[in-house]
């Protein structure tokens, strides 16, 4: 076989397996919340997930139950998202960045959609991006501009995850990561909104500079390195 050939089918197959599938549905938003939710070692199969997995809300406490991921609009069916994990991921480390990805279809390999679609005002503020799109049916949204999936205000999406409240665990649709929003309740996830842009995100908390630990590693390394000099040095010096 070409070199060629092997070189691009490797890319498509480590691709393949590196990408979060999706999955068509035939459920609303009302069938979704009424989900029960089972914090027992195996899900459903209407389930992201086969078994239970660690998840948080809102207030940060963790809890253990099946994931249901589910991305919608108010008057059409739903795609569930075959993964557990949060599918809104950070294009920088020390921003609220979000950066859409595609997803493939399960039933349909071929097939590929950004879930995640930018506001205008972040988008300017390069605060958000997607990976490059081609025309409108490659977002979820349905709408491409100039290569980057953009929200609907017409058609906005709505996210449903698991959560927990009062110690209930439900399955709630809230609005998606960059939707427009007024206030945090609006929001789906753990996202809040914005006081900035005024749209749903992860507020991703920067970590303070441990200077103590970087001292440390310093010291560490200067230590090393002595060592390493001084027995250079008596190996040179016997030999002599």
């Amino acid at each position: 076989m070409n070199y060629h050939f092997l070189l691009f089918l490797y890319v498509i197959l480590t691709y393949k397996v590196t990408a979060t599938p999706f999955q068509y549905t035939n459920y609303t938003i009302e069938e979704i919340e009424r989900f029960e939710v089972k914090n027992t070692l195996d899900c459903q199969d209407y389930s992201s997930y086969s078994h239970i997995y660690e998840l948080q809300n809102k207030q940060g406490e963790v809890f253990k139950a099946c994931e249901y991921q589910y991305f919608c609009h108010k008057n059409s069916t739903c795609i569930k998202v075959l993964s557990p994990q949060n599918i809104s991921s950070y294009s920088t480390s020390n921003r609220n960045s979000n950066f859409g990805e595609y997803l493939f279809n399960i039933d349909d390999v071929s097939e590929e959609k950004i879930l995640i679609s930018c506001s205008e005002k972040r988008l300017k503020k390069k605060l958000c991006e997607t990976e490059i799109c081609n025309s409108d049916s490659d977002c979820f949204s349905n709408k491409c501009v100039e290569g980057t999936c953009m929200i609907n205000k017409d058609n906005p999406a709505y996210i449903c995850r698991t959560t927990k409240e009062n110690s209930e665990l439900k399955v709630k649709c809230l609005l998606a990561y960059e939707e427009k929003c007024k206030e945090d309740s609006e929001c789906g996830d753990i996202s809040t909104c914005s006081k900035d842009d005024k749209v749903c995100i992860i507020e991703k908390v920067q970590e303070e500079i441990n200077y103590t630990k970087y001292i440390f590693i310093c010291g560490l390394i200067f230590i090393v390195v002595l060592i390493f000099l001084i027995v250079i040095f008596c190996i040179l010096k016997k030999k002599n």
